[in-house]
């Protein structure tokens, strides 16, 4: 029901998607379905890996109704997420703890920021990564 919800809804104003959907009394996975196919179709296929990142909590089925509803532009996004979702930094948190970044936000952005590297193909083995890190740590002490 959320795929058929998203690929007749999505389409629509949003005002007029959320009254039907009212009106339905649709449970909030018809909802997230709805909005998700909306936002999947308002995007380039040569989304940058933060707009990807953000799409990658969209669900199964809308992306299901936003393959059917948008065409080309559709499917190479959508290869693009698939793409973002199996790359992984070539560090993980431990190997970063290590390192001696601290456990906190700035360790979530170490994260991000090897992944990013990784996607965007600027970074290619562990020891780049290590590297990339150790330039940053030093940029960061020597900040007054």
């Amino acid at each position: 029901p959320e795929t058929l919800a998203a690929t007749l809804l999505a389409p629509l104003p949003p005002t007029e998607a959320t009254a039907i959907l009212d009106r339905l009394d649709a449970p909030g996975s018809a909802r997230q379905a709805v909005e998700g196919a909306r936002t999947l179709l308002t995007v380039s296929p040569s989304a940058d890996p933060d707009t990807l990142d953000r799409l990658a909590s969209t669900t199964p089925e809308a992306r299901t109704a936003a393959h059917w509803l948008g065409g080309t532009p559709q499917i190479e996004l959508q290869r693009q997420l698939r793409r973002w979702e199996r790359t992984l930094p070539h560090l993980d948190a431990n190997d970063l703890l290590r390192l001696g970044i601290p456990q906190g936000p700035s360790l979530g952005e170490s994260l991000r920021t090897l992944r990013r590297a990784r996607y965007l193909g600027t970074l290619r083995s562990p020891s780049e990564a290590r590297a990339l890190i150790n330039s940053q740590q030093r940029a960061t002490r020597s900040q007054p």
